[in-house]
């Protein structure tokens, strides 16, 4: 009883800290208004994996049962914004549950504005279609949609007779190895520009929020348009980064932090003459009290099935029982595929990882393997075809890593293989990403088999 007790309280003293700004006192509840809260940015890291390889839940979790506590006990009207950039080409949820974490997490928090970011398209390849869920998102400043490609450029929310207009900018930087980039029909507009068709899109919003996964250069670009009635969110994306907000003209930049450790909320307390007056404050999730729900147990289970099939285990004198980990071939060819456009990506790996860590993250792989060393090459299917005999003729298939193509093997050759779904069309001209290890090997030299440089 004494620890429900103390649970309780806890909780209490939490709710208390929401419903009260910083700075002022504690004997005057907020009045009936609104409050937003900015989640997301989890960046592949819901679930993820430590060095030991076991599988560790992020506190965003407790969201759940936090914000429906927060929502039956609260005064006015809290909107929930989900910034997006909750997938991430480096994190194994994201590879092996493309999509899977924040989806379940978003269906349990219910957001009331959902955004894209950089990392969320690390699902999407280019033998993929974009997940039709993307297109209830918001993502402003991309043009040449079709009725196969259509974002939501703005949504507009009328919060107690106020209207609250809602942006999504990604900067074209962060998107230029993307899937994305191979859509003809798709051009990606400047921040600037889209901002200008912005604002008198929505000449009749009483404030305008904009959410920004943004370089420098283009945050420095908005700041002449931001004001009092227009403010940008910028969104960090380095997940290390724990400041809470940005003090740029008069509050207009507000900075959310990475999401796996922090809930960033900003109150609305209105005075005569100004009806929006913003306090702000950052709530540590990891002291937040609750369980975790059972969706996120369903997910560590299987995420720990599908990281147990994707990494190789490798038995040494020093550690007998539990050998050094790290990632196999194929699974790696898969995260390098996300920073191509190529139609197949194809890898050599060192039979032995050349790293002290008993278990090798995605991050450290991909640190260890520059983007610099893979080059591209145009291959006739049939020249591909002699090529890929002999890679494996050179190197131990257990080495050798494909993404975009699947290999079938007979008799230690390849006797089948297909580009995605469909088998390979030998007259065809395929674009094929290589590593150093293979393209400046003398005998796999792409030339000698009719490839040429891209």
């Amino acid at each position: 009883n004494m620890i429900f007790l103390r649970q309780t309280l806890r909780q209490l003293a939490l709710l208390a800290i929401f419903c009260f700004p910083w700075g002022t006192a504690f004997a005057t509840k907020i009045p009936g208004d609104i409050q937003l809260a900015f989640t997301g940015n989890w960046q592949g890291k819901l679930i993820y994996l430590d060095q030991e390889r076991n599988v560790v839940f992020s506190p965003a979790w407790h969201l759940c049962s936090f914000l429906a506590e927060l929502r039956r006990q609260m005064v006015g009207d809290l909107l929930l914004i989900d910034v997006g950039n909750n997938d991430s080409c480096y994190q194994p949820s994201s590879i092996l549950l493309p999509g899977e974490c924040p989806d379940t997490l978003a269906n349990l928090i219910h957001p009331d504005v959902r955004c894209l970011g950089p990392g969320d398209f690390s699902r999407v390849s280019l033998k993929q279609k974009i997940p039709p869920e993307f297109f209830q998102r918001l993502w402003t400043n991309v043009l040449g949609q079709t009725p196969i490609f259509q974002f939501r450029s703005h949504l507009i929310k009328t919060i107690r007779g106020r209207r609250l207009a809602f942006a999504c900018l990604i900067s074209p930087d962060f998107l230029l190895n993307s899937p994305l980039a191979a859509v003809p029909t798709l051009t990606l507009e400047s921040p600037t520009r889209a901002v200008r068709r912005l604002l008198s899109e929505t000449t009749n919003a009483d404030l305008i929020i904009i959410i920004g996964h943004l370089t420098p250069k283009d945050s420095k670009a908005l700041q002449p348009y931001l004001s009092d009635r227009v403010i940008l969110t910028e969104i960090s994306q380095n997940p290390e980064t724990e400041s809470s907000r940005r003090e740029i003209s008069e509050h207009r930049i507000w900075s959310v932090p990475n999401g796996n450790s922090n809930l960033f909320m900003v109150s609305n307390k209105p005075r005569e003459g100004a009806p929006f007056e913003f306090t702000f404050r950052r709530l540590a999730l990891g002291r937040l009290p609750g369980p975790i729900p059972s969706e996120a147990e369903q997910l560590r289970e299987r995420l720990e099935e599908k990281q147990n099939q994707s990494l190789r285990v490798i038995t040494t004198k020093e550690c007998a029982h539990s050998g050094p980990f790290f990632w196999k071939p194929d699974t790696v060819a898969r995260m390098v595929a996300h920073l191509t456009r190529s139609d197949l990506t194809l890898i050599q790996l060192p039979p032995l990882p050349g790293f002290s860590e008993r278990f090798v993250s995605p991050d450290v792989v991909m640190n260890s393997i520059p983007q610099e060393l893979f080059s591209e090459f145009w291959f006739r299917g049939i020249d591909l075809e002699r090529y890929l005999q002999a890679v494996f003729r050179s190197h131990p298939p257990e080495t050798i890593g494909a993404a975009g193509g699947k290999l079938a093997f007979l008799g230690g050759k390849v006797r089948a293989f297909k580009m995605g779904l469909e088998s390979m069309d030998l007259p065809a001209i395929y674009r094929v990403s290589l590593n150093e290890s293979l393209y400046r090997f003398a005998p796999l030299r792409p030339e000698r088999f009719g490839g040429r440089a891209t």
